[in-house]
């Protein structure tokens, strides 16, 4: 039962990402001469199909990070690139915290950006390692051509990631 409830409360914070995801694109200030004007059904289709492509990307990195498939005890992928490294950055509270210092910012989306991209081509590390590309469409660049020339901020990814990484306690537990 419990697990059930943390499946359907996790799809409805997809949901929430998808649409938190869209608006912070469509409000981002460095974005508006970007978009059509009048807004067309097309264009939100693509966004809608694009940001889908997106959450999945860090879907998959969450549980391949999680399972340890991804190298997180190597020290330049931990520190340099990987997701749980952003996520803690998200999580930072305080003055320094990018979502309230730096809202329109692009931090979060050029790190994910370089996270994907090293996924989809692999690295050698020479002594400290190798990761090996991922292959598939899932980081394939073509997949994110819309989303990839817009900004993102800051905020507006602090918040995906707070949806995708946190699900509410029921009612009792805290």
């Amino acid at each position: 039962e419990h697990q059930l409830r943390v499946s359907t409360d996790l799809g409805a914070q997809v949901q929430h990402a998808v649409v938190r995801f869209m608006q912070g694109v469509l409000d981002h200030p460095e974005n508006m001469d970007n978009l059509p004007d009048p807004m067309t059904d097309e264009f939100l289709h693509d966004l809608y199909q694009e940001t889908l492509r997106l959450l999945y990307r860090l879907l998959f990195t969450l549980y391949a990070e999680d399972l340890a498939l991804l190298p997180t005890d190597m020290l330049t992928y931990r520190e340099g690139y990987s997701l749980s490294r952003l996520i803690s950055l998200a999580r930072g509270k305080g003055v320094e915290q990018l979502e309230m210092a730096d809202p329109n910012g692009s931090f979060f989306q050029d790190s994910l950006q370089a996270l994907f991209n090293l996924l989809r081509h692999g690295v050698n590390l020479g002594p400290e390692g190798k990761i090996d590309p991922y292959g598939g469409g899932l980081f394939d660049p073509e997949s994110t051509k819309l989303i990839d020339g817009l900004k993102w901020g800051n905020a507006t990814i602090d918040n995906v990631i707070e949806f995708l990484t946190e699900v509410p306690a029921p009612k009792g537990y805290d």
